[in-house]
């Protein structure tokens, strides 16, 4: 992310979500409440992609798109709708397992936060993301649902003045021996390898018995697959800078307090979420989804 301008990965995954909602095979994996808070977001965004969310109703728009989408990274769209559709699930299994507190990381455009918290009104919902991107859903948000409830709380933090841990010990809403769900979605590639050894070790050290980390990762890519998508991050400030082999996950994990329950590929939870004889689209395949205990 470049200066005050909100992130251009969180803009492109909003507009990947918005494009597929429209689609008549895979729109049902994009929940019917994510559809218009995803368009406030980007319509409050500056620049070419909150131009192009007025536009997707279009056809030819949304033709042109897919096209572009086909030629740089085929079935993204696809798979940012899985991967949100599988941390939903992963959510809503810990909040009835009794999860209190749900903290979203680099939460971006997601919309999870917000359309939970009225349904969940005694677990607090927290969204920790740089000043810039968080900025512009906050405009959105006052000017489309000005009567959040009180148990959503947004909080803007750079993380390069202050860390997660300073961060939670100041939040007055924030309790640490709660049972908390913890979302990283698309935020650890960014990180280089001592800050998510870091951030690991305060989500281990700041939760309650209980507590979990949904989250994802690249796996390493000896073939550099996604040379392109790496290219566009590297031209828009946004560059990968953490990629990590599923089989050492587990290890990783527990050298830094937490314990692997289980990781999988977008292809794998594919068919969870697709009706038996849907066809089933070739997906990336680099990004894998796991989810850990927050305790070794």
């Amino acid at each position: 992310m470049r200066d005050m301008r909100p992130s251009m990965t969180a803009q492109s995954v909003a507009t990947n979500i918005l494009k597929l909602s429209y689609d008549e095979t895979y729109g049902h994996l994009v929940p019917a409440g994510a559809v218009e808070p995803t368009r406030w977001f980007l319509q409050a965004s500056s620049g070419w992609l909150g131009d192009l969310s007025v536009l997707l109703h279009n056809p030819l728009v949304r033709g042109l798109a897919q096209a572009v989408e086909q030629v740089s990274f085929p079935g993204i769209s696809l798979h940012n709708a899985i991967r949100k559709r599988w941390i939903e699930a992963e959510v809503r299994e810990g909040l009835a397992r009794g999860a209190a507190q749900v903290v979203v990381l680099g939460a971006g455009f997601d919309t999870l936060a917000y359309r939970l918290h009225r349904e969940h009104p005694r677990v607090l919902w927290l969204e920790i993301d740089h000043p810039a991107t968080l900025h512009v859903k906050q405009q959105a948000l006052a000017e489309h649902a000005p009567d959040l409830g009180d148990n959503l709380r947004l909080r803007a933090n750079d993380f390069s003045e202050k860390s997660l841990a300073e961060l939670l010990k100041g939040d007055p809403d924030f309790h640490f021996r709660r049972t908390t769900l913890f979302i990283a979605e698309g935020l650890l590639m960014y990180l280089a390898e001592p800050e998510v050894r870091q951030l690991l070790r305060t989500l281990s050290s700041h939760s309650g018995p209980g507590s979990r980390l949904l989250g994802t990762i690249l796996e390493e890519n000896p073939h550099n697959r996604s040379s392109k998508a790496n290219l566009k991050l590297q031209i828009i400030g946004e560059p990968y800078q953490w990629r990590i082999a599923p089989a050492a996950l587990a290890d990783f994990l527990r050298q830094n307090g937490l314990r692997l329950l289980v990781v999988q590929s977008d292809q794998a939870v594919l068919p969870q979420f697709l009706a038996a004889d849907a066809s089933r689209p070739q997906l990336p395949g680099e990004e894998y989804f796991f989810s850990a205990r927050c305790s070794p």
